[in-house]
């Protein structure tokens, strides 16, 4: 039995030593704080949690459709540096640091040291025995006695300076990375899932720093695509958005190697964007390296290719100020003419993106390189391809080849072929003219063929009117046959006059029609208020001055227009109670802030001090230190103290006695554990002690002598009855003793 139940474990263990190595670590999701709603979004508190989020988008614990927020920096390389008083020394080391050298400290020799021959002697030369430079070795012989000479208290020792916080913090990006390359296990690449996300990244003004992400694909960013949930009726159900980041001294690497022609996009942020990016900054280095062939290449620092704004893709207030290199491993596409070995290809690249089909608001202020030279739409300027320096039309040199007006190929005698010396890439583009290659005896020749296009499935486009965020149109008709673009109806006619893109387009409104006036608000303790101004809801910016009719006025983020808390301005409720009146103070009121909850004033009520019980003057009454107990004079006769003779002992008043269950007494003899307080006010009530009446009856007797015995024979402890206790100290010196058994007698013998 034992060994076949051996052999099942063992089983049961391969099995699942199987499972754990087959199963992908994003598997096991992080429990992340939040619901992944937009009032409790998921919080992405570490880089660990942000790297199972790329890697793992769209599988359990990672819904694409989610709202997650950053609620820290993010930083592994400072991290992985702080981790352990190890890795701060390694860190200095790799940064060339002083270590921290601890000098010897020396004590005064004696004879056990002068006895003992290999003990080293040193000799003082100074006047501050601190200053470790003052000792010297002595060599002589050995003196017979220890005075004037010293010995090593404390060896000098010497140890790997930390890195501080402070210097961490002013590392530059190359002594990060001459961290990162000594010790290039410290951070492990993130490899995003090429999964669409359709929530909300808030970046919650946070920092993404040191990250190292590489993607072997042909989409290559952080996100692989910002798009648009809808249901079956076509209705939105959210929107792919990432906002409020920053992107720090991150290298984000796409390699695409492919035998077949694809499409390359890649960006910080997301590869394509159908979405919302807004306030998001990247200074990050991308390094985007193909392979040929390839059909469009869309790179930029943001994303590689912006959709249009009617498909709900907006960019704003994006800035790049990293690097943007584009690299090509084989340049097959060298040579002469250039386009031979990529016919109707596009390579564009971009300060935020690296095209785009609607208006960007952004700033570029990084770099972009490319290991190429000429051609391949390389609009390499501008916050978008196409929107500067290079459009694509400069004329390139097709080679002398192209001088012959009449040439035939092949089979197909009938087709005229020519160049002038003229033929653009926008016209090579526009499949107006085909590119033809002929191998004769080795020798390559090139052609140009003019095609012919009646435009007879040209669409129309009807005219848009552009808005402060997004560019409109005029009525247009584009042709899919030939890829040209008409204002006015092409259909049928092969002469008709194409035009640029760029041609049917309205400039984005240079006025903000749909701005709203806003009032002045002062700010409060718990919110921020703002100045006078003006806000557009349509492209989300503020204005210092109306923007509805004057063009090109300044527009500013809220922050402008925004007035800090103010701690101080509170809004006072209604006076309310605060604390209780007492014996020696009034009432207070208070009034509490309706917004902050803070108590902002307080005020005393007057002629609110609860009376209180005051014993007379003079007659042996008093209060205990507590302030809790009366306690009498001894009574005058063994037959106690009447309630009238009580009453009668305080100071004119009111007072109410009461029995130990609370019910008014009005005659008869006070008794030991009864009451007194000031009529209607229950809260002045103290317990009574009658000297003398130990056993709590009101009247002395041998009954409260023998419980004094029984005390001071500790027979009995009458200080578990702290009233009766006070009673037993007939003298009232603080003890029970035999003088009060005394007293308590002669007072009984007295009668």
């Amino acid at each position: 039995m034992g060994m076949k139940y051996g052999k099942r474990l063992l089983a049961v263990m391969m099995v699942l030593v199987m499972i754990l190595t087959i199963v992908p670590l994003t598997m096991f999701a992080f429990a992340l704080d939040g619901n992944g709603t937009s009032a409790e979004p998921y919080q992405i508190k570490t880089y660990a949690e942000l790297k199972a989020l790329l890697e793992g988008l769209g599988g359990d614990g990672y819904p694409a459709d989610a709202y997650y927020r950053l609620e820290n920096d993010i930083d592994p390389l400072h991290d992985w540096v702080f981790a352990s008083a190890d890795n701060q020394k390694t860190a200095a080391e790799d940064l060339g640091m002083s270590p921290i050298v601890t000098h010897a400290t020396y004590r005064a020799a004696t004879q056990e040291d002068i006895n003992d021959t290999s003990v080293q002697l040193y000799e003082f030369n100074g006047t501050d025995h601190t200053d470790y430079t003052a000792y010297t070795a002595y060599t002589g012989d050995r003196p017979a006695a220890p005075d004037g000479y010293y010995v090593v208290d404390t060896p000098e020792s010497s140890t790997d300076a930390p890195l501080t916080e402070e210097q961490f913090a002013a590392l530059t990006s190359a002594q990060r990375k001459t961290i990162l390359q000594n010790n290039n296990d410290v951070i492990p690449s993130i490899t995003p899932k090429n999964t669409e996300f359709y929530g909300t990244f808030d970046g919650n003004n946070k920092t993404i720093k040191g990250l190292q992400i590489h993607v072997n694909a042909t989409q290559a960013a952080m996100f692989f695509a910002l798009s648009v949930k809808k249901d079956d009726d076509g209705n939105v159900l959210s929107t792919g958005t990432v906002k409020n980041l920053t992107v720090d001294d991150t290298s984000l690497i796409g390699l695409v190697s492919a035998n077949t022609a694809v499409a390359v996009s890649a960006g910080t942020v997301a590869s394509t964007n159908t979405g919302i990016i807004q306030n998001v900054t990247s200074n990050a280095t991308i390094n985007v390296m193909v392979k040929l062939p390839v059909i469009f290449v869309y790179a930029g620092g943001i994303t590689g290719r912006n959709d249009s704004a009617d498909k709900g893709a907006v960019i704003t207030d994006c800035i790049f100020g990293g690097t943007l290199n584009f690299i090509v491993a084989e340049a097959s596409f060298s040579g002469s003419p250039k386009y031979s070995s990529i016919d109707s290809s596009s390579i564009s690249l971009g300060g935020i993106a690296g095209g785009s089909e609607s208006a960007i608001t952004g700033t570029f202020s990084g770099n972009i390189k490319a290991n190429y030279v000429g051609g391949i739409n390389e609009e390499i300027n501008g916050i978008y391809a196409g929107d500067t320096v290079y459009d694509g039309d400069a004329t390139h040199d097709m080679t002398p080849e192209f001088t012959q007006a009449d040439k035939r190929v092949g089979s197909v005698d009938a087709d005229v072929w020519f160049n002038d010396g003229d033929i653009t890439k926008s016209e090579l583009d526009s499949n107006k003219y085909q590119l033809i290659t002929q191998t004769k005896d080795g020798n390559k020749t090139y052609y140009v063929r003019q095609l012919v296009c009646a435009h007879n499935n040209a669409v129309k486009h009807d005219p848009v009117a552009p808005t402060c965020a997004a560019t409109g149109n005029v009525e247009y008709w584009e042709c899919p046959d030939c890829n040209n673009y008409f204002l006015i109806n092409p259909t049928g006619n092969a002469t008709a006059a194409s035009c640029k893109m760029r041609d049917t387009t309205v400039p984005v409104s240079k006025t903000h029609p749909d701005a709203q006036h806003k009032d002045a608000v002062a700010a409060t303790c718990k919110a921020k208020g703002n100045i006078e101004h003006w806000y557009c809801p349509t492209c989300n910016k503020y204005f210092l001055e109306d923007p509805t009719a004057t063009e090109n006025v300044t527009a500013y983020s809220q922050s402008k227009v925004q007035t800090p808390i103010d701690k101080n301005a509170h809004s006072p409720g209604e006076w309310e109670p605060y604390q209780a009146a007492t014996t020696t103070s009034n009432a207070t009121e208070k009034q509490v802030c309706t917004l902050c909850g803070k108590i902002v004033a307080t005020r005393e009520v007057p002629g609110t001090i609860v009376p209180d019980v005051v014993p007379k003057s003079g007659n042996g009454y008093a209060k205990d230190s507590t302030g809790k107990y009366l306690i009498t004079a001894l009574p005058t006769s063994k037959s106690g103290i009447s309630v009238s003779q009580f009453k009668n002992s305080l100071v004119t008043g009111t007072y109410v006695v009461r029995d130990e269950n609370g019910n008014e007494v009005t005659s008869g003899v006070v008794k030991t554990g009864y009451t007194v307080e000031v009529s209607g006010y229950p809260e002045t009530k103290l317990i009574i002690a009658v000297k003398g009446d130990a056993n709590k009856d009101g009247k002395i007797s041998a009954l409260d002598y023998v419980k004094v015995k029984n005390h001071i024979l500790k027979k009995i402890d009458l200080s578990k009855d702290k009233a009766a206790y006070y009673a037993a100290n007939a003298n009232g010196d603080s003890k029970i003793s035999a003088l009060d058994y005394v007293k308590i007698k002669n007072l009984i013998l007295k009668g």
